[in-house]
Order: structure tokens, then C-alpha cells, then sequence
């Protein structure tokens, strides 16, 4: 049925590029008065790059707070669009039932862009198809690093870029994996941000509203290593936005039967960014 958006073991097993797609592509199907999907463009290899948008009077662009996730930039650190496709179904399903859920979705608009490098997911590599980083490539103190020969070299990393222009993001979180850290601005530089308090204030509520025993988290410069070109300094230097890397756990590739685990850590701290994105 089109509302049977998961199997039966759901939570059990990774989705490929594919069924995570049909995947929202069904949550547009079952809710189409809260949930949209906008295409922005295909990969290198011809795979889809969208995102889902999630609010009440979904096609209107309200006077809201917006707030946006993204996962999977390194195709090869696979629990973040689990946990995003995850919390997409779950924001659905909750609308009507859940009261603070139904709040959200009717007062922010929130956008989830599922999968940032679809070919790095189905070739299980960190790189997209050029042997490009992805989070190395965007305008912002960009270097050269990772491979990327020049500012918003990719056509990902041009999509994501176009997805952000058009919005108006309060904060944002991608999704990454190889430790348990939120990594926030500066990554280029060891000076703290000018938002240092307000972003550590967030970081901070972000942690304690997760399940994680100890979740630390601290500039990315100082806190893990320096980086160039990254997804979280170009939206909060250029954009202005509150935005962060979010490693949700030590492997790159945790069990399967580990994926509701990490879910369910920070699906608490997710909802907790969107209420606070309006405030």
C-alpha cells in the first residue's frame, strides 16, 4: 500500500540509494498536505539530488523559521540519510497525533536533503565520482583541499549550494560519522566565531536534549582538525546561519541493527533544533 512506507524489519537494515528514494518518494504520496519533494538536479552518474520539505501549506513559502538537515556528503558514512529518511517518516506520521510534533510542522518549515553524494552511497566511497570531497569543495575558505579544483567545483556540491540560496536556514546540521562530536565554525581557523556563545548555547542543548551519555562538541579546528571548504563555515560565514557537522558514531558503517540506536539518540536533539529555530 502507499502508506506502507517501511518494511516490515524496518529499522534492521540500510536502505540502498534507490529505496531510500522511493522511500520519499512515498511520504509525498501518503502526505502530500505536509510533505514535498524538490529535485534540484541529477549526480555525475545520474542519480537523483533532492530534498524533502516538511511543513503545513507545504507548497507556500510562509514567513517561518526554516531549519535544514542534510546527510551523506561522504557516501560512505551511511547513518546519517538513515537517520534523516527515518525522521522524515517519523515528522509525517506524528502530524495530528503527536501535539508538539503537529506545532512544528505547523509553525517551521523544515527541509531534509536526504543523501548530498548518492553516487559516494552506492559506491561505498567517501569521495563523489570525480574523487572529489565534497565538504572540501564548497566557496567559503576554499583551498584545494580534498581533491577540489575549485569553489563549488561538483554538481553536488552546486545543488546543495543552490538549495541553501533559496532559503533562509536558522540552523543547520549535517550528518556525519567516524566519531561522537558536534563540530561547529570555525573549521578553517583556530579564532572563535563572532555566535561563539550563542552556537555553543545550542551545541550545548543539542547534546543534553540527545541520548548520548556525553555528547562533546567544540570548534572544528580545535576541537577535531582544520578543514577548508566545508559545508558547516560556508553556511554560517556566508549565510549566516547556526551550522554544524553532527558525527553521530565511531564507525562509519555501524551494524545494522545499531541504526534505530543512533536514530533514536538524536531524533530528541533534531526536534529540539527545529523548536529553537523559531525562537
Amino acid at each position: 500500500a502507499e502508506t506502507e512506507i517501511f518494511h516490515s524489519n524496518e529499522g534492521e537494515s540500510y536502505h540502498s540509494y534507490q529505496e531510500i528514494i522511493d522511500l520519499m518518494d512515498s511520504l509525498v504520496g501518503a502526505f502530500p498536505e505536509i510533505c514535498a519533494k524538490t529535485v534540484y538536479g541529477t549526480s555525475l552518474e545520474g542519480r537523483e539530488l533532492s530534498a524533502l520539505k516538511i511543513s503545513d501549506n507545504v507548497e507556500t513559502d510562509e514567513p517561518e523559521a526554516e531549519v535544514f538537515f542534510d546527510g551523506g556528503i561522504h557516501g560512505d558514512e551511511i547513518g546519517g540519510p538513515e537517520n534523516m529518511i527515518r525522521f522524515a517518516r517519523d515528522l509525517c506520521y506524528a502530524y495530528n497525533d503527536d501535539p508538539e510534533i503537529t506545532d512544528l510542522i505547523d509553525n517551521r518549515e523544515i527541509w531534509l536533503y536526504i543523501m548530498v553524494n548518492p553516487d559516494g552511497r552506492e559506491n561505498m566511497s567517501r569521495y563523489n565520482a570525480n574523487g572529489i570531497d565534497l565538504n572540501r569543495d564548497c566557496g567559503y575558505m576554499w583551498d584545494g583541499e580534498g581533491n577540489s579544483y575549485g569553489a563549488f567545483s561538483q554538481i553536488e556540491s552546486k545543488m546543495l549550494r543552490n538549495c541553501i540560496y533559496e532559503h533562509q536556514f536558522v540552523i543547520h546540521t549535517t550528518y556525519h560519522s567516524g566519531t561522537e562530536y558536534i563540530s561547529y565554525p570555525w573549521s578553517y581557523r583556530s579564532q572563535n566565531a563572532p555566535d561563539k556563545d550563542h552556537i555553543d548555547f545550542l551545541a550545548e542543548l543539542y547534546s543534553t536534549s540527545s541520548t548520548y551519555p556525553d555528547l562533546e562538541y567544540g570548534q572544528g579546528n580545535t576541537g577535531m582538525y582544520p578543514i577548508n571548504g566545508s559545508t558547516k563555515d560556508f553556511n554560517y560565514g556566508a549565510m549566516g546561519s547556526v551550522s554544524w557537522s553532527m558525527e553521530i558514531s565511531y564507525s562509519k558503517q555501524p551494524p545494522a541493527s545499531q541504526i534505530m540506536m543512533y536514530y533514536n539518540h538524536n531524533k530528541p536533539a533534531m526536534l529540539k533544533m527545529i523548536e529553537y529555530a523559531g525562537y
